[in-house]
């Protein structure tokens, strides 16, 4: 899946245009899995096995992600993953955050969630801005792992303003 996400972030800066869409910065969001998967897109090394600039990606949107896999070892979640101590190093977003990024991570969880996705939003998000790269964290107290996606349905909720200012910031130039 990973690869497929990252096939897909190519497929769109290099056909995105004659589209009509802008592709001078790709920005992408997940949930939960999907957050894992957008903390993959913001990872170190793949750009340059697709071709891409090192400043294709923009926002990244990343709800109660999964950015260290190495507890679900330990879960009933392995016996259908099958992982191992090869792919978990290779699929944890947290291992693999580059050294340079212009690219805005914006990271939450519901405040209703487990332990552990909130421990792993908010590692993820400081392990981010301890690498010099821009963060933001957003507090969703009264939310849980499956409304919190939903909540980008309110056009005027915290995350929808929260992505739609990191866009027009990069749109405009700003650095991260």
């Amino acid at each position: 899946m990973v690869r497929q996400v990252r096939s897909a972030v190519a497929w769109l800066r290099n056909n995105g245009a004659e589209r009509g869409l802008d592709v001078e910065r790709i920005h992408v969001g997940g949930s939960s899995a999907g957050g894992h998967l957008a903390g993959m897109v913001l990872a170190d090394g793949w750009l340059e096995a697709f071709d891409l600039p090192p400043d294709t990606i923009g926002t990244v949107l990343a709800l109660s992600g999964l950015h260290e896999l190495e507890p679900l070892q330990h879960t009933q979640v392995n016996g259908w993953m099958r992982f191992d101590t090869g792919s978990i190093a290779q699929n944890s977003p947290i291992r693999h955050i580059p050294k340079t990024s212009g690219a805005r991570l914006i990271a939450s969880v519901g405040g209703l969630e487990t332990g552990e996705f909130i421990r792993q939003t908010l590692d993820y998000a400081a392990a981010w801005k301890a690498a010099g790269h821009a963060a933001q964290v957003i507090d969703m107290p009264s939310h849980n792992h499956f409304d919190i996606a939903l909540s980008l349905c309110e056009p005027d909720g915290v995350l929808v303003e929260a992505v739609r200012a990191s866009i027009v910031r990069d749109a405009q130039g700003e650095s991260a």
